[in-house]
């Protein structure tokens, strides 16, 4: 089926929010978009520079899932909170948007305790 894949991690857990998904290319099919929604980022300490809390959960994605090291962008990847409803307007009219370029839906995974419900 086509669409796009959203695909929710939780900021403070990265890595193991991904382990599960280490051969996603081989579920999801070649080419297919991933957003990725780092989540719990209402939690992050007022200081802390939001540019480089995105880079780094990038770096941390392409780093542990293979298939996203050639296939997402930073565009791709945003710092939401699924308590506080921070950065979850932009991240469905994302997901919304890729969707009816793909003529498809928005699948929506995750691992355990990482804010799919909530979402």
């Amino acid at each position: 089926r086509r669409g796009v894949v959203l695909l929710f991690v939780d900021f403070f857990d990265v890595e193991g929010s991904l382990a599960c998904w280490r051969k996603l290319g081989a579920l999801v099919g070649h080419k297919r978009r991933v957003l990725v929604a780092a989540n719990k980022c209402d939690l992050l300490p007022n200081d802390v520079s939001r540019a480089r809390a995105l880079s780094w959960v990038v770096r941390r994605c392409k780093e542990t899932v293979p298939y996203l090291r050639d296939n997402l962008k930073e565009t791709d990847v945003q710092l939401v909170s699924c308590r506080s409803g921070q950065g979850i307007g932009d991240l469905l009219q994302d997901a919304r948007d890729a969707a009816a370029r793909a003529r498809g839906d928005v699948f929506v995974c995750g691992a355990a305790n990482c804010g799919k419900s909530s979402f």
